[in-house]
């Protein structure tokens, strides 16, 4: 496998920047930042077994959130391109309905429209069709901070 052209040490340091928000990102440390994650998330999906291959990667995250108009979630997973959310009644959506969420993430409120593209007795799946680039770029920052172990396995 190729290696990145990143440090993992320089892109955890530009992940930590995205998520605490402290400060804006330089054009060369966000450079450096896109660089790291897209590797990652290339690596991690060529890495996952199976006939149902997803198109972004996935993290096992769970973090409070709240669906509009339904109330109080909480995330099983989150991933670049959706996430699935855990109810505490069974899903008031059916898959193809239009979804409005808040998460709560490192400090931030993000939010996000999606769909729904699956749901069972107590969870959802919503893929993300409308978010704020810079709540895209949290988002994808916590996802590659729980992907980080795989980094030199991947490597």
């Amino acid at each position: 496998m190729p290696t990145p052209r990143v440090t993992r040490r320089a892109f955890e340091e530009k992940n930590r920047l995205v998520i605490d928000g402290l400060r804006g990102l330089t054009p060369e440390d966000l450079e450096v930042w896109e660089t790291g994650r897209d590797w990652l998330a290339r690596r991690t999906l060529d890495g996952e077994q199976g006939t149902a291959r997803r198109r972004h990667p996935r993290a096992r995250l769970a973090v409070q959130a709240y669906l509009a108009g339904h109330g109080g979630a909480f995330t099983d997973d989150i991933g670049f391109g959706g996430l699935a959310l855990r109810t505490h009644r069974k899903p008031p959506l059916q898959r193809g309905d239009e979804a409005y969420v808040r998460l709560r993430l490192s400090r931030h409120s993000v939010y996000l429209s999606g769909r729904v593209s699956w749901a069972d007795a107590s969870r959802l799946g919503i893929v993300i069709d409308g978010i704020h680039p810079g709540d895209a770029r949290l988002l994808q920052a916590m996802v590659c901070e729980k992907l980080l172990h795989r980094w030199d396995r991947l490597n």
